[in-house]
């Protein structure tokens, strides 16, 4: 694995962090919230990304490497739930630089999942409505923040067994 190496200069002195990615990306948050403490207190108030996590959360279910691919049968799911674990797929393959855009398409979702466009166009007008999904400009559909984390929260557990 890549060794980083990250220097921070601030009023008052300068940090240094070296491992991995990953260590030097934990190291320099938890140095800003020590820092910045102000900052944790809009942290505990935000909806936010935190990659790990929702690798984790997904393990099993999703895999971006060497090509984004959904692992388990989505047959158990609603067609809502499959759109947004599309899209979940489709975002975090672009987060990970698998994908050239973070969105997907009416007919690429219509394709992936085997779904007509006209059902698949349904869901996602109620996703919208319910802000899980947006709509892009050039007709794209995204995951949202809120999207992610209520697949999260409510459809990841009929996989664990929850």
């Amino acid at each position: 694995m890549s060794q980083l190496r990250v220097k921070v200069f601030f009023e008052g002195g300068a940090a240094e962090f070296s491992g991995t990615v990953e260590d030097v990306a934990r190291g320099f948050l938890k140095f800003l919230m020590e820092l910045y403490p102000e900052i944790k207190l809009v942290r505990n108030l935000s909806l936010s990304l935190d990659l790990e996590e929702v690798s984790e959360a997904l393990k099993g279910l999703i895999a971006i490497h060497p090509e984004p691919v959904i692992l388990v049968d989505t047959g158990s799911l609603t067609v809502s739930e499959s759109c947004l674990l599309a899209l979940i797929t489709k975002y975090l393959a672009y987060m990970f630089g698998k994908s050239d855009k973070p969105s997907a398409s009416l007919e690429e979702l219509s394709k992936q999942l085997a779904k007509s466009r006209k059902t698949l166009s349904a869901r996602l007008s109620e996703l919208l409505n319910r802000q899980l999904v947006e709509k892009l400009e050039r007709g794209e559909y995204k995951i949202t923040l809120k999207g992610l984390n209520t697949f999260i929260s409510d459809v990841v557990p009929k996989f664990r067994g929850g």
